[in-house]
């Protein structure tokens, strides 16, 4: 009888400690739940806000490439360069693919080439996509730019580490060639041709550029 009636008084104890303590932090504990509330509505509004803007982008994508299939390539050139301008997703550098590849099927390459030179620059687009316009921009400059510039091109993209790194290698062996040096382009082609890390289709390029140059 004795152990339960001092069990009951610590029990009362303890309670009132609570009480108390409930009582006296109760200001922060109410203010960190109302942060926390607010934060999860918040991100809830900011997901949805970013469904509804990657709906809308996607709506604007699919508009530039009907107009680019129907031939309207100034205008979707535009469309693309718009979207471009605009856009906080993926569409971004989708849409400035798009827009440079336009204005290159437009003839106008020095504008594509701005383009691509602007995509590499552009620290919101993914680092894939970035180096992907530096491998289209010394593409499209292979007829027009010195051997030199098309080597400092192609120097960020060359590194083994790099998502373009063969075709990066493609190219520098085409510039080896484009440069006279014969001898810079077979070693090139040859290292590739025997890579086996390579895509068979660029592998079976490399054979067919080996075979067809000169021997020495």
């Amino acid at each position: 009888m004795t152990d339960d009636i001092i069990r009951e008084i610590d029990e009362e104890v303890r309670r009132d400690q609570y009480i108390k303590l409930a009582k006296r932090y109760a200001p922060q504990l109410t203010a960190a739940a109302v942060v926390i509330v607010l934060a999860a509505a918040g991100f809830a509004g900011w997901q949805k806000y970013k469904a509804y803007r990657a709906e809308q982008e996607a709506r604007q994508f699919a508009a530039a490439m009907t107009l680019e299939s129907d031939k309207k390539v100034k205008e979707a050139a535009e469309a693309f360069r718009n979207l471009q301008t605009v856009s906080g997703t993926g569409y971004r550098a989708l849409a400035g693919l798009q827009a440079a590849a336009a204005r290159a099927q437009q003839g106008d390459v020095g504008a594509a080439v701005a383009l691509y030179d602007g995509m590499a620059a552009d620290s919101a687009i993914e680092p894939r996509f970035r180096d992907l316009a530096r491998l289209l921009a010394v593409l499209h400059l292979m007829d027009t730019a010195t051997p030199e510039q098309l080597d400092e091109r192609l120097q960020p993209i060359l590194g083994n580490d790099n998502l373009w790194h063969y075709s990066a290698r493609e190219l520098a062996a085409l510039v080896r060639l484009k440069a006279g040096d014969t001898a810079g382009a077979r070693k090139e082609f040859t290292e590739l041709s025997d890579d086996l890390g390579a895509p068979s289709d660029l592998r079976g390029r490399a054979a067919e550029m080996l075979a067809a140059l000169p021997s020495g």
